[in-house]
């Protein structure tokens, strides 16, 4: 079955819409982790949050969010790029307004053998 990389930026200053979408977006993520549809999901940061370089941090706890992040990425596993299309339209993020609709993009991975045994990433 197909794999779709889901790119979803957020629409500029929309930290607050986000927090209070995020425990409905966290429960649907958790349906689709549990159907086999989502094989990874997370929130992307901006250079200033990222742990990655060597200016000082913005201090978030484990699993949380911080007021840096971009946007968010998802891996899904579907037949068709309309129903990750319809996965993404979904989403409380998408209803919300919090991701940017003329920005978000989903893409078909190429194939490898091995995409079918690929496991769910937590």
């Amino acid at each position: 079955m197909p794999l779709y990389l889901c790119l979803c930026p957020d629409y500029p200053n929309v930290f607050e819409r986000r927090l209070a979408a995020r425990e409905a977006h966290l429960a649907g993520s958790k349906v689709s982790r549990e159907a086999g549809t989502t094989l990874f999901g997370r929130a992307y940061m901006d250079e200033a949050s990222a742990t990655s370089n060597s200016r000082p941090k913005i201090e978030v706890p484990a699993g949380q969010i911080g007021s840096g992040t971009l946007g968010s990425t998802m891996l899904y596993r579907f037949p068709t790029i309309e129903e990750a299309w319809e996965r993404i339209k979904s989403d409380p993020y998408w209803v919300q307004g919090v991701w940017d609709k003329d920005r978000v993009t989903v893409n078909e991975l190429a194939y490898l053998p091995t995409d079918e045994t690929l496991k769910l990433v937590n």
